[in-house]
């Protein structure tokens, strides 16, 4: 299942605070994407997700009381760079996903989900995607690529 994702306007601050430290200090530094986060938000007529917004801070799930998110470990092999302006971040729920399976909040009992958000080491959303709906079942794995230009 593909997503369309804008980074965010945290991380366009962030790389302009990287560039500037880069640039003061010679030294090198680094972004690590380490966390992605799915939600039942991002999606206000279902099951058409929104438009993903750069000024978005966190998952609309976060910040509505009765939508579930959920949240995992990036490994390296899950991110891509093509070197050509494109980065790919595979979000896999396994097959088995406890605190996800069973524990839809918006349509539950199985989550429903339309976003996702990818998360740096000090818990900053630097992507924000939203998707076709995405039923999670128990026994059921579900890959959510997240696809940026830049």
């Amino acid at each position: 299942m593909a997503a369309t994702g804008v980074f965010t306007d945290g991380y366009r601050a962030k790389l302009a605070q990287v560039a500037s430290d880069f640039l003061n200090d010679a030294g090198k530094i680094q972004l690590d994407l380490v966390t992605f986060r799915v939600g039942e938000g991002g999606s206000a007529a279902p099951p058409a997700p929104d438009v993903p917004s750069p000024t978005r801070t966190d998952l609309e799930a976060d910040t509505n009381a009765g939508y579930l998110s959920f949240s995992k470990s990036i490994g390296a092999a899950n991110i891509s760079d093509d070197g050509a302006g494109t980065l790919t971040v595979n979000c896999i729920l396994s097959a088995t996903e406890p605190g996800l399976d069973g524990n839809g909040l918006r349509s539950g009992p199985n989550p429903h989900l339309y976003e996702a958000g990818i998360f740096d080491e000090a818990g900053a959303m630097m992507v924000y995607a939203t998707f076709d709906e995405q039923v999670k079942n128990a026994g059921s794995q579900i890959t959510i690529s997240i696809v940026v230009t830049y």
